[in-house]
């Protein structure tokens, strides 16, 4: 009798610990993990993907079996110890006794060792899980109405699926394949560029109003070329007034008349309140086909302006504009013109000299040092192994281009 019980006990312990790895393991898999099981749609990925079609359902299925198995335990055990023990102790006992051994043997050890092996306990249990359903399906029906009753009754969300991935999870995805070498440090900003840019305003990428290198409407062709070498830049923003009417690109008036009306070379601009997502801004121009964007506040009025360039510098870094003149063009032999702003070492590298930079200064910073803060076109000075001469200003009276000559090729 007491072996009977035991194996009987025994045997019920086992099912109780199938169940709960069932359970574990089923519900521990990511949604796009099963997705990617169940792609074939036949075998136990086919079956586990059913069965995560409808989780309440399996949930229930699941709840069900592992509880009339318990109760089972309990039942058994108890009349076994009232048998042996008497009607007072004997219950006391098979409680002690089931709970120990439910807990470590029903429970704790086939959920933890399910969750370290949760796709391959899943898809072992998957067909025995789903013919326990089809057979217990009368019963699921009610239990998952009343559940899908009180729910509605005390409010709550029916969905216990979580998304495939969240972002969290993603970005804690990507730090570690940074770390463990899968991605290199471009990959990852790369990445963390893409992640960020969701959040990102257009406030926070446009150039403000008072920094705006803009023109006239009615400036000429000579005019905008003046404005756009002297700011380095191939785009210009066209007001009428304080209204913007558009923007001209640099390189369509290359060929244009000197005394010819930059009207005539009008693009069309789009305009955006300031604190609208820069990413969806970014589709609005790519569909409209649109290079630059007036961004303005609650009053409609101007703030500044963003360029499709502006936006997807956000996404990849820097990108390099066509239209911009190049920190070093070569114009012979040991010589080249140079931007003011270009790094010394560019220049030393381009040119294989030894000019002194100073801490990692500019150009512009190497002749000032050398020529002091008032500087003419014009001015030069031989540093080392090379001859700089100023070719022109900023307003605010910094070197903005400057020529660098190789002492043997003078």
């Amino acid at each position: 009798m007491v072996a009977t019980t035991a194996l009987v006990v025994a045997g019920l312990l086992v099912v109780s610990a199938f169940f709960s790895a069932s359970e574990t393991s089923i519900f521990s898999l990511e949604s796009h993990r099963v997705a990617a099981m169940g792609s074939d749609g036949t075998g136990s990925g086919g079956t586990l993907a059913r069965l995560r079609d409808d989780p309440h359902r399996l949930l229930i299925t699941v709840l069900v079996g592992n509880n009339v198995v318990n109760v089972a335990i309990a039942s058994v055990t108890t009349a076994a110890f009232v048998g042996q023990f008497g009607p007072e102790r004997g219950p006391l006992v098979a409680t002690a006794v089931v709970s120990v051994l439910v807990l470590l043997l029903g429970e704790i050890i086939p959920k933890s060792y399910a969750v370290g092996n949760a796709e391959s306990i899943a898809r072992a249990v998957a067909r025995p899980i789903r013919l326990l359903q089809i057979l217990l399906s009368p019963v699921v029906t009610v239990f998952d109405t009343i559940n899908e009753g009180v729910r509605r009754l005390i409010g709550g969300a029916r969905d216990i699926e979580r998304p495939y991935v969240t972002r969290e999870e993603l970005s804690a995805l990507v730090e570690l394949a940074g770390e463990t070498g899968v991605l290199d440090a471009d990959e990852r900003d790369l990445i963390g560029r893409l992640f960020r840019f969701n959040d990102v305003t257009l406030r926070e990428v446009m150039v403000p109003h008072g920094d705006l290198a803009v023109v006239d409407a009615d400036a000429t062709v000579a005019d905008a070329l003046d404005r756009a070498a002297i700011e380095r830049t191939s785009r210009l923003p066209v007001n009428d007034g304080e209204r913007f009417v558009g923007h001209v690109d640099v390189r369509d008036l290359i060929d244009g008349a000197p005394d010819t009306s930059v009207r005539e070379f009008l693009l069309p601009v789009a305009y955006a309140y300031e604190g609208r997502e820069a990413d969806d801004l970014l589709r609005e121009l790519q569909e409209r086909r649109i290079e630059l964007a007036v961004i303005t506040d609650d009053a409609e009025r101007v703030q500044g302006l963003v360029t499709i360039e502006d936006l997807l510098e956000e996404l990849v870094g820097e990108v390099f504009d066509a239209g911009e003149p190049r920190p070093v063009s070569r114009i012979g032999p040991g010589r080249a013109s140079v931007r003011g702003d270009t790094a010394v070492a560019t220049v030393n590298d381009a040119l294989d000299l030894g000019l002194p930079d100073y801490g990692d200064g500019s150009v512009a910073d190497l002749l000032a040092r050398e020529l002091g803060e008032s500087l003419d076109a014009g001015d030069s000075v031989a540093i080392g192994d090379a001859r700089l001469t100023v070719r022109s200003l900023s307003d605010d009276g910094r070197v903005q281009r400057a020529l660098v000559e190789r002492s043997e090729t003078k």
